[in-house]
């Protein structure tokens, strides 16, 4: 019992400092994303609608896309409760994840291992709280970081249920997954093909346990229950799988690759053949896809993305454990490792194999490469076989060597955890803090609090130091921070689908040669939407500059009042 209170003060210790400590302060700006989550929640928590003025929405139209509701109604309760902050936004995730940890702990003490080999529960664990791929997201108002906690629990609930067959295991199962897939749009591919092939798997069981219900007493409950989730099925496809929102799917989808539409594409003529062709290309391409998510470099340099394209930077494990994954499907093969290390050797290599073949399809037939968020849900399945090759490499060795495996493996984390603690604190906000919208939130602050002395605030969503190539919602930022009351805006004849104008500020691109200079107006604008020789330090009011030093906004001002 002392052993397993030191590890669990271990295991929250890390937990808090990789999920909690500065979560509303690093990464220190919030994306656009999560300042759309943010005030989609507020809006929810004043008025009951979205920032449309949609009534309790299942599926919230924003930025560009449909975001999924479990989020922002969970959101909109710490909104309600502490405010409309950054914490607010970034707490929700933080909780979570962390109950992801704590989850896949108990799911592996009690269904993945023996109980003689229990204590890998730990390992797993310990490794979930200070996994790279994990942290990233659990620090940002991801949704697929909440999706995945339902997914852990939904897993763990069809294993209860090949325990025992009952009503309402079955209804956690679908209760647990339902949410998952409302929480982010690749679980609406992960859960139904993975719970269907769980079921294919223990069929003999499910037949068995539907006999007992049809032939039990209590069928009228089985029938009811089998009708309700029917009808929920049917809401979920129609809003989720062919309503709106499925847009985001739509517009996501591989067939809408750059490489796909504007190079393979056009070398394919117009024919009968040339159709087979393209159907023959399309394959070519998602399977190039699916298969890079198998390449060294996702998982020891360029996974998460935290430097610029071309070098050297973080993948999603530590470097360490590359090894371990490679040895790993070893373990899956070998029944005789199977039945020592497993509660159930028959059932749980097929449902490890099957996670992660499941895994990462839904990100490989969307339109980016090697997109590690949309296949988050792969990362629990890969750490309990990463737990399997340590048991595998250390158990199985003499007294020194095992000593001597043990301070090697210890050592190559130690250097993995400063490694990614480098590229994370210092490389990322340094290379990439223009990619992550930085200094949309310090120019909208400023703007706020001066914005009554002038008639008109022109916002220029276009920035960045490249030139005129990204697009920003700043107008989700500017309502954000100065937290415009919904119901004026929601009613603004201005606001239309690809503007967001309200009060006086205006978001559109600055075209200075209209302006004659007699204007009371304040503009917003990355440093070429301006003419530099015609822009006066007195006219130069605030300046936001990129974390590398580089500017990012300046505030120019015509006439005050």
């Amino acid at each position: 019992m002392k052993i397993n209170k030191y590890f669990l003060s271990i295991l929250l210790i890390c937990v808090f400092f990789t999920r909690f400590f500065f979560v509303d302060k690093f990464f220190p700006t919030l994306n656009m994303d999560e300042v759309a989550i943010g005030y989609n929640a507020y809006t929810i928590s004043k008025t009951g609608s979205d920032e449309r003025g949609v009534f309790l929405p299942p599926y919230f139209r924003s930025v560009g896309d449909y975001k999924m509701p479990v989020l922002i109604y969970l959101t909109s309760a710490f909104v309600k409760l502490i405010g409309l902050n950054e914490l607010a936004i970034r707490l929700p995730v933080a909780i979570f994840s962390s109950l992801s940890v704590l989850v896949l702990f108990i799911f592996s003490k009690k269904y993945i291992f023996s109980s003689k080999n229990s204590y890998l529960s730990w390992w797993v664990g310990f490794l979930f709280a200070i996994s790279p791929w994990h942290i990233y997201f659990s620090r940002f108002g991801f949704e697929a970081t909440v999706s995945l906690f339902f997914i852990i629990l939904n897993i763990y609930f069809l294993y209860q249920f090949n325990n025992r067959q009952t009503l309402k295991n079955l209804w956690l199962i679908f209760i647990s997954g339902t949410i998952a897939l409302l929480t982010y749009h690749s679980a609406k591919i992960f859960i139904p093909l993975f719970n269907l092939t769980f079921f294919i798997i223990i069929r003999s069981k499910i037949i068995s346990f539907i006999k007992k219900e049809l032939t039990s007493r209590s069928k009228i409950y089985y029938y009811v229950s089998l009708v309700i989730q029917v009808i929920i099925i049917f809401l979920v496809f129609k809003f989720y799988y062919f309503g709106p929102g499925s847009s985001r799917a739509k517009s996501v989808f591989l067939i809408m690759d750059y490489e796909y539409q504007h190079l393979l594409l056009p070398a394919v003529s117009q024919s009968i053949v040339a159709s087979i062709s393209r159907g023959v290309l399309f394959i070519s391409l998602w399977l190039k896809r699916y298969l890079e998510y198998f390449s060294v470099n996702f998982y020891l340099y360029s996974g998460l993305n935290l430097v610029r394209p071309g070098e050297f930077g973080q993948g999603v494990i530590y470097p360490v454990e590359l090894f371990l994954i490679f040895i790993s499907p070893l373990i899956l093969l070998s029944k005789k490792i199977n039945q020592k290390i497993f509660s159930n050797p028959k059932l749980t290599p097929q449902v490890l194999l099957f996670w992660i073949l499941i895994g990462f399809l839904p990100a490989s037939i969307t339109n980016n490469s090697q997109q590690s968020l949309r296949n988050l849900f792969v990362l629990p399945a890969i750490l309990i076989l990463i737990t399997c090759s340590l048991w595998v490499i250390v158990i199985n060795q003499k007294r020194i060597r095992r000593s001597i495996v043990l301070a090697l493996i210890s050592l190559g984390y130690f250097f993995g955890i400063i490694k990614f603690t480098d590229h994370y604190l210092v490389h990322f906000p340094y290379q990439l803090s223009e990619h992550m919208h930085y200094g949309w939130s310090q120019i909208a602050q400023y703007a706020i609090r001066h914005a009554q002395e002038y008639d008109r605030v022109i916002v220029d969503p276009r920035f960045g130091t490249e030139g005129q190539k990204i697009y920003g919602v700043p107008h989700l930022y500017f309502l954000f921070y100065s937290q415009y009351d919904p119901k004026i805006y929601q009613s603004d004849p201005r606001r239309s689908e690809d503007k967001g104008d309200f009060a006086n500020f205006i978001f559109e691109p600055i075209n200075w040669q209209t302006y004659d200079g007699k204007g009371n107006y304040l503009f917003i604008g990355s440093p070429w939407s301006f003419p530099k020789d015609q822009i006066t330090p007195a006219m130069l009011n605030f300046k936001v500059k990129f974390i590398n030093g580089q500017d990012a906004f300046w505030a120019v001002a015509g006439n005050k009042k």
